[in-house]
């Protein structure tokens, strides 16, 4: 009788020891319990931050990967539209030599129905337009239809105005210019092919 009092007696002083413990400083062990609970709360947060962190990140050197992608894209379509104008500014020169004004809106007609071509129009030596896809334009001087744009120059040109990319194309006799091709592209039509599926998104 007395060897079960006794087993009994050692398994209960383990556990009287150890709510003595906690009873006997409750401060310290509630004050604990909130520095853990702080600590998770923390730790939590500094997760969380971290994520937040990275994402942004992540989100930048997306928007700065595609901005590259833009400008190296609209870099290449300029030097590619510079290329193409300067035969053309070589066969409005050889219509304009010879006054065949029926091959000058032959070619007209045909870039007018190129992809994103919105208006073309020839301007003579004097700053006069002399042909143009809109018939209002034709006969007015180049300064007042085309405020922003310089057709005095020797070097084919492309440059953003308003919202067009404009070409500007010298049509040069061997020693002057005789003429300036202008023609527009829609900025939005070429935006929406740079973001259609596979180029840009």
């Amino acid at each position: 009788m007395t060897e079960p009092s006794a087993a009994s007696s050692s398994a209960e002083k383990p556990r009287g020891r150890v709510l003595s413990f906690l009873l006997s400083a409750p401060t310290f062990h509630l004050v604990s319990i909130a520095v853990l609970i702080v600590l998770v709360v923390v730790l939590q947060l500094w997760k969380m931050v971290a994520v937040h962190g990275l994402e942004n990140d992540l989100t930048e050197q997306r928007a700065t990967l595609i901005s590259g992608a833009r400008v190296a894209l609209e870099t290449q379509t300029a030097d590619l539209l510079r290329l193409s104008a300067t035969p053309l500014g070589w066969a409005v020169r050889s219509a304009m030599l010879t006054n065949a004004s029926a091959d000058i809106d032959a070619y007209m007609a045909k870039l007018i129905h190129a992809k994103y071509v919105k208006q073309v129009a020839l301007v003579d030596a004097t700053g006069k337009i002399i042909a143009a896809t809109n018939l209002k334009l034709k006969g007015q001087q180049a300064a007042a239809a085309f405020p922003k744009t310089s057709v005095d120059t020797t070097e084919p040109r492309v440059e953003h105005v308003d919202d067009v990319t404009r070409v500007v194309v010298p049509v040069m006799d061997f020693t002057r210019r005789i003429g300036t091709l202008i023609y527009d592209y829609s900025d939005d039509a070429i935006s929406r092919h740079f973001e259609s599926p596979g180029i840009v998104k």
